[in-house]
């Protein structure tokens, strides 16, 4: 292989390092402008995610205006790089999360929207799985993200709040318990191989 290539599940790839997509076969093809094929396929979401975590100690229920099914896999995890494919509400997402700030509060995330069947079967290559109900709940400027594991993580429930900034004020409703930003078994990637 030359400099560039790899070689993931005994597929030769190529990694094209101007547009970083790993292209099947022998050589990264593009086209006429340069460009890879479906550079078009930009992520769903790409920032730095700024997040808080909290335990949770009272009912919020009566406050969620809806919920979603999550499902999901993870196909890399460790302290720079986490890699996730999702199912949630019929549709599948990849993604990408870099490593997490010396708090815990923030980090790198790419999303790309993916076929949800694609999606459901990546996921059962994958024996570190989470799966969970998400609530959503207004809670003042904001959204708090509330999920309930299911499986073997049945009882947890922990909320999460995304900012803007990390001394981003927010309000704290008294069901919202000991914070646990930072501590890694409170996270997915984590519970998935627990």
């Amino acid at each position: 292989m030359k400099r560039g290539d790899t070689n993931i599940a005994g597929a030769n790839t190529s990694l094209d390092q101007t547009h970083n997509n790993i292209v099947y076969g022998a050589e990264a093809p593009v086209c006429s402008d340069g460009a890879p094929p479906h550079s078009d396929r930009r992520p769903e979401h790409r920032s730095i995610e700024i997040e808080r975590k909290f335990l949770v100690v009272g009912d919020f229920s009566p406050l969620a205006t809806h919920s979603s099914v999550i499902l999901q896999a993870y196909l890399a995890c460790g302290p720079d790089v986490t890699v996730r494919v999702r199912l949630s509400d019929g549709r599948g997402y990849l993604t990408v999360k870099g490593p997490c700030d010396a708090r815990g509060f923030s980090h790198r995330e790419y999303e790309y929207l993916i076929p949800a069947d694609e999606a459901a079967e990546i996921i059962s290559f994958s024996a570190h799985c989470v799966e969970k109900e998400r609530f959503y709940v207004p809670n003042g400027l904001h959204t708090i993200e509330v999920d309930v594991f299911r499986g073997r993580h049945s009882g947890l429930v922990i909320a999460e709040i995304e900012l803007r900034s990390e001394d981003e004020p927010f309000e704290r409703p008294a069901w919202l318990g000991r914070e646990v930003t930072g501590e890694h078994q409170y996270y997915n990637s984590w519970l998935s191989q627990h």
